[in-house]
């Protein structure tokens, strides 16, 4: 429900809302919400439905007494701007302000700064990937005295224990980070979240 609100400020806070489930490949699928006309929340018991509990509890819908439709209630409308801040990084305006208005141009379903961002972040994962990796190894060997000399054969050793935790720290800045930066739309988020949470332990 947006009472009060101008028709520019609903749209905003629409889209605002949609890229908030992008941002985290949160796909919402309309049959989840009851169609019970009598649904009440077994917690709460009133006929409010959270539509993703655990990422953002404070964005729910209840049913208007007056037409029997769901709508966001007017305490979620009013934290959109919250959540969004939360869930969105400014990474995503900053990129956006470089690439210009020529960024804004899709081609293939992607925005030109969001191919941008992919490949951006492509390169920036890869160098905190080998950073991160010698990092570790140091303060391993810093631990570990018999490692005197950093060769190569003690790297070899000390890879089984760096590599996950760079692996770990990586797919979290991706997952928390970086994805929802781009704002990609849910089909391309939701995968690539899919893919690293599975992919990332057995790599680690």
């Amino acid at each position: 429900s947006g009472e009060g609100l101008s028709e520019e400020e609903r749209i905003d806070l629409a889209i605002k809302l949609q890229q908030i489930y992008d941002a985290k490949g949160t796909e919402i699928k309309i049959a989840i919400i009851p169609d019970n006309p009598d649904y009440i929340d077994s917690v709460t018991l009133t006929p409010v439905f959270q539509v993703s509990p655990t990422l953002y509890p404070e964005l729910f819908v209840e049913k208007n007494p007056r037409d029997g439709k769901w709508r966001y209630a007017p305490e979620s409308v009013a934290e959109i701007d919250r959540v969004y801040a939360r869930v969105v990084p400014r990474l995503s305006a900053s990129l956006q302000k470089i690439v210009g208005d020529f960024g804004q141009k899709s081609f293939a379903g992607l925005k030109l700064w969001q191919m941008v961002g992919l490949l951006l972040i492509g390169v920036v994962c890869w160098l905190l990937l080998r950073g991160l990796m010698w990092v570790f190894a140091l303060i391993t060997r810093r631990l570990l005295p018999k490692l005197d000399k950093l060769s190569e054969v003690n790297l070899k050793l000390l890879n089984p224990v760096t590599s996950p935790l760079s692996l770990y720290l990586i797919s979290w800045l991706l997952r928390e980070i970086f994805i929802p930066a781009l704002i990609l739309p849910i089909n391309v988020s939701k995968y690539l979240i899919l893919v690293i949470e599975v992919v990332a332990p057995i790599l680690g």
